[in-house]
C-alpha cells in the first residue's frame, strides 16, 4: 500500500489526492486497519488545505473509520457526525449515519464483561439507524446503506432483547 499511499501524496491536485486517500482509507480500515492510518491522515491534511466540502466530508468518514476500528468510539462518533453534518442530505450522508449508528451501538457497551453500560446509546443509534435509511430511500442507488441500516435496527432491537432477557439459573 506504501506506493499506493505514496503517489497519492505526490499529486498536485490536492482534492483528487485528498478524494482518493480518503476512499482509499475506508477499504484499508476494513482489511488492515494499521494501513488505514496514513490515507486518512493525508485525506484530512488535504482537506484542510482545500477547504473542498466534499474532500472534508470523505476525511471526516476516513478518520471515523480509523478510529472506529481501533476502537476509539467517542472520537469516531464525532467524526461521522461532523462528516453528516457537512451535508445532510448529500449522497455520503447515508453513510455517514450508517457509521455512526454501528459507532454508537459499541458506545452502548463496556467494562470487563464487555455488557452493556449505556444503553441510551442503543437508543439513539436505533434512531441514527432509521434517519439513515428515511435518508437514503430518497437516494436511487443506495439500497446496500438503506439494508445496512435495516441490519443495525435489527441489531440494537437484538441487543436490547440480550439485555431484557433474564438469565436462567444452571
Amino acid at each position: 500500500m506504501k506506493p499506493l499511499v505514496d503517489d497519492l501524496k505526490s499529486k498536485e491536485k490536492a482534492r483528487a489526492s485528498g478524494l482518493g486517500a480518503a476512499w482509499l482509507s475506508l477499504a484499508l480500515a476494513e482489511d488492515v486497519v494499521e494501513n488505514a492510518k496514513e490515507p486518512a491522515d493525508h485525506a484530512q491534511a488535504m482537506a484542510e488545505q482545500t477547504g473542498d466540502p466534499e474532500v472534508k466530508i470523505a476525511a471526516k468518514l476516513a478518520q471515523g473509520a480509523y478510529k472506529l476500528k481501533t476502537e476509539d468510539f467517542a472520537g469516531a462518533a464525532a467524526d461521522f457526525e461532523e462528516a453528516y453534518n457537512l451535508q445532510k442530505d448529500g449522497p455520503n450522508a447515508g453513510l455517514a449515519l450508517v457509521m455512526y449508528g454501528n459507532t454508537k451501538i459499541n458506545l452502548a457497551f463496556g467494562g470487563e464483561d464487555n455488557a452493556i453500560v449505556n444503553p441510551g446509546e442503543l437508543d439513539s443509534a436505533a434512531s441514527t439507524f432509521v434517519k439513515a435509511q428515511r435518508l437514503v430511500e430518497k437516494q436511487p442507488g443506495n439500497e446496500l446503506l438503506g439494508a445496512r441500516a435495516l441490519e443495525g435496527q435489527a441489531a440494537v432491537v437484538r441487543y436490547k432483547d440480550k439485555k431484557n432477557t433474564p438469565r436462567r439459573a444452571a
